[in-house]
C-alpha cells in the first residue's frame, strides 16, 4: 500500500508536497494498526517500554503528518516501507521470546537473535 501511495502521487519526489489522497489512506490505516498494536502491548506486555515508546512516537509522527500539517507523507511512507521489510524478523524474535520456556527451538533462536550480553 505504501509503495503504491508513493508512486501514485502527482509529485512523489518532493518532500514539501502535500499528501495525496492515497498517502492519507495509508497513513490512516497505519494509525489504526499502531493504535491496535499499542493496545496489545499495553495489555499483554506492559513492561516492554521500548516498543510502547516506539508506538507512541510513531503515532505522533503519523497523526501530525496526516491531520496537522498534511505534508510529509513521502518521507514517512518511505521509512514505513523500510520498517515493514524488517517486521518478519522482529515478529519471529518476539514469538521466540514468548515461547522460549517451553519450546527448545524457540529458546535457541531467541538466544541467537539477541545481542551478546543483553539476555
Amino acid at each position: 500500500m505504501a509503495i503504491h501511495a508513493i508512486l501514485d502521487a502527482e509529485n512523489p519526489w518532493s518532500f514539501a508536497s502535500a499528501n495525496s489522497t492515497s498517502q492519507n489512506v495509508v497513513l490512516e490505516f497505519s494509525i489504526a494498526y499502531f493504535l491496535v498494536d499499542l493496545l496489545h502491548y499495553l495489555l499483554f506486555f506492559p513492561n516492554d517500554v521500548l516498543f510502547i515508546s516506539h508506538h507512541l512516537g510513531t503515532l505522533y509522527v503519523f497523526i501530525t503528518c496526516r491531520y496537522m500539517v498534511n505534508h510529509g507523507a513521502l518521507a514517512i511512507l518511505g521509512l514505513l516501507v523500510l520498517a515493514e521489510a524488517t517486521s518478519p524478523c522482529q515478529n519471529i524474535r518476539t514469538l521466540a521470546n514468548a515461547r522460549k520456556e517451553d519450546v527448545p527451538a524457540a529458546s535457541k533462536f531467541y538466544e541467537f537473535s539477541t545481542a551478546p550480553g543483553s539476555l
